[in-house]
């Protein structure tokens, strides 16, 4: 024990990136593009590539302006380094989960001088169910956490150390991340934080108005915008006005109130009290306990105030959007471990102490969690997700273009028509109307179409080749009826 003790504290990051790694990247290749996110995040993607265009994101060669490219664009490097796979699809969520950790880790660790305080965070986050399964999947989510914990561990910095050179540019820099991974939620969600921790401060604890405190955030946050608006002008400038509305209203303020449509989401306001149970969870009941035992440090310290300020504000926020889904609470991820690494360091440190039996079954409950994680994500996630997933259909599909079969869709989801971009590595053509496939299918005997077996039901004149049956859709492969 001894050694393994002596290496942690030599050589911190290193180990802290390595376990962070193993257990994020365990299996994480071994299983097909998952849901309807996925596929169409990884064909957007893969589309940029291919086109060589990073400006307008593009689903099925129709512009796709539900969030900005950050994602895309780190995608699109990760398949030009290592092809269009899984992991390349999802390597930017795992990175992006990597970097919350680790400044999880710094800051708890540069806050109590407590490397134990420090390896619970760290462990904890790593290990919160929702955060370790997000941080496998392709997406913007994990990137948006990663932004928001980059800006609001930065403030944070400027608390301990107002004179600290680094931390006004890193929340600048949090700022950007977010706002170009998600869009004005980026900008919202920690500064709600930051708000609710001022007006706290100012009104409990100094009980006296400073106005450097409130128009530094401000200013920064107006530095960290600066990334987000010059891709807004060079979209304005590819596609006019109407693409720019979209990011900045129909995706962002029409989402919030629910007006917007479109996959919007909407769930009750009570939503995310009913997920409660889920939320953080395994360290969901230890972070309940320490929100009681620590309630006195509210009045007097400041970083119990941060942290707390970092969980209710965005939840409130967010459970008054229209929109909503267990995802988006991944932005309090961070907020939560930060909380129970204070309330594990203050409980340490108080005079009735833990039971050392308690002290010495962490580290076999982390080692036990760690290794069940690595054992779902190796074994378990490959074999049940791999059913229901469309790599073997259009495994299929790439067989009939090698024998000079040219590839259709009809009526294609957006899953569909992302994954025909990433897996079939070229624009497919779709059509909506039964008529207008039917009739290409008789205009080129080579052409074949893949269409929902739902879908079926309005065409004529077809005979089927293939049908495939996933868990939740059916589908064929249609072509023209012999003559």
């Amino acid at each position: 024990m001894r050694p393994i003790l002596d290496l942690l504290r030599r050589h911190p990051y290193p180990v802290l990136l390595l376990l962070g790694a193993v257990l994020l990247l365990a299996g994480v290749d071994c299983y097909s593009l998952l849901g309807s996110t996925e596929p169409r995040e990884a064909g957007i993607a893969a589309a940029m590539l291919q086109d060589q265009q990073y400006i307008v994101p593009t689903l099925n060669q129709e512009a796709f302006l539900e969030k900005p490219p950050l994602s895309y664009w780190l995608q699109s490097a990760a398949m030009h380094i290592g092809g269009a796979t899984p992991l390349a699809a999802r390597l930017p969520s795992i990175l992006a989960a990597l970097g919350c950790v680790w400044l999880l880790f710094a800051s708890v660790r540069r806050t109590t001088g407590d490397e134990r305080a420090a390896w619970i965070a760290a462990l904890a986050l790593l290990t919160m169910a929702s955060f370790w399964m997000n941080a496998r999947t392709a997406g913007q989510d994990l990137l948006l956490t990663f932004g928001i914990a980059l800006a609001l561990f930065g403030f944070y910095g400027t608390r301990e150390t107002p004179s600290a050179r680094g931390s006004w540019p890193m929340y600048a820099a949090g700022i950007a991340v977010a706002t170009l991974s998600k869009g004005v939620v980026g900008l919202a969600l920690p500064g709600v934080v930051i708000f609710a921790f001022l007006l706290f401060e100012t009104l409990r604890i100094e009980r006296r108005f400073k106005l450097r405190v409130w128009l530094l955030p401000g200013g920064f946050a107006l530095l960290g915008l600066i990334p987000f608006a010059l891709w807004l002008l060079a979209l304005h400038d590819r596609t006019g006005m109407d693409a720019v509305r979209e990011i900045l209203l129909a995706n962002s303020i029409d989402r919030f109130a629910g007006s917007y449509t479109r996959g919007a989401h909407d769930e009750p306001f009570y939503f995310y009290l009913l997920k409660l149970p889920e939320t953080f969870a395994p360290w969901n009941l230890l972070l309940a306990y320490l929100l009681w035992r620590c309630r006195r440090e509210l009045a007097r310290n400041w970083r119990f105030v941060f942290s707390l300020c970092w969980l209710v504000a965005p939840y409130l926020l967010l459970s008054l959007s229209a929109g909503k889904r267990p995802s988006y609470l991944l932005a309090l991820y961070p907020g939560a471990a930060l909380f129970i690494a204070l309330g594990v360091d203050h409980w340490l440190r108080s005079a009735d102490q833990p039971p050392r039996a308690l002290a010495k079954l962490t580290a076999p409950l982390l080692a036990l969690l760690a290794a069940l994680y690595i054992g779902y994500g190796s074994i378990i996630m490959p074999r049940n997700q791999n059913q229901d997933s469309p790599a073997e259909m259009f495994a299929q599909l790439r067989h009939y273009e090698q024998d000079g079969h040219t590839v259709l869709l009809f009526n294609p989801l957006e899953r569909i028509s992302g994954a025909a971009r990433f897996y079939l590595q070229h624009p497919v053509p779709a059509f909506a109307e039964p008529q207008a496939l039917l009739d290409a299918l008789h205009a080129n005997p080579a052409a074949i179409a893949l269409t929902g077996a739902d879908d079926l039901a309005g065409l004529h004149g077809y005979r089927t080749l293939e049908s495939f049956a996933g868990q939740k859709r059916k589908y064929a492969i249609i072509a023209a009826e012999a003559e």
